[in-house]
């Protein structure tokens, strides 16, 4: 009964840990996957990172579709856990779905962590998320990262004007580019388990510009 009540609070949490929100991308069978070896992502990686020990609250990355913006944030997350000189190491991603008001301020966790929006541009309720700079405890401890679509810039830029935070707490990554054709070639190989050059270069040339269709 115990466990069984335990299953259903954590069920009604408006979060999860990035090991939990990416669970059904995760291991052999899946036809997609968030799991495998990550490519040519290191300096965005510090990018976010650098956020992280910053004083900003809040930083934006833009990319396209099936460019590797979850797939950033994943690794993000895996890196942070294990840095000891990290205060926001805790990383947590909104469930899909979920309505954030008032009452879910109250589910954020004690301590300093990283609210991660996905598909940002789609979330109805992405106003009520910048509710958690109101409160001046959360402002403190809390920082949120935005992936979105850059076709959607214009709805952010006038979605963040409404935020309460200056200009110096908001940061902004360079659009994510897609992957080289060298480091599509490795993507696939890491995936695939071998180095049949037939494949690899096919594959690469036809998938190079999305790393999600490499990926599936």
């Amino acid at each position: 009964i115990i466990q069984y009540k335990e299953r259903l609070r954590l069920k009604r949490l408006p979060f999860e840990s990035y090991d939990q929100y990416f669970s059904s991308f995760s291991g052999k069978g899946k036809i997609f996957r968030q799991d495998y070896p990550l490519v040519g992502r290191d300096r965005e990686i510090s990018v976010v990172l650098d956020f992280m020990r910053s004083d900003a609250k809040l930083l934006l990355i833009l990319g396209r579709g099936g460019i590797g913006k979850s797939k950033l944030m994943y690794e993000v997350a895996k890196v942070a856990e294990k840095k000891d000189d990290l205060e926001w190491k805790k990383i947590l991603f909104l469930k899909n779905n979920v309505i954030f008001d008032q009452t879910k301020l109250q589910e954020i966790p004690t301590g300093k962590c990283v609210i991660v929006v996905d598909d940002a541009h789609r979330y109805e309720y992405l106003r009520n998320i910048f509710s958690v700079f109101d409160d001046a405890d959360l402002k403190n401890r809390i920082k949120v990262i935005l992936l979105a679509r850059p076709s959607q810039r214009q709805f952010l830029d006038m979605v963040l004007a409404s935020a309460p935070l200056d200009t110096n707490d908001v940061s902004r990554m360079k659009e994510l580019e897609h992957l080289s054709l060298d480091e599509t070639k490795q993507m696939i190989i890491n995936i695939i388990g071998h180095e049949n050059l037939a494949i690899v270069d096919y594959l690469a040339n036809l998938t190079k510009d999305c790393p999600l269709a490499t990926a599936i």
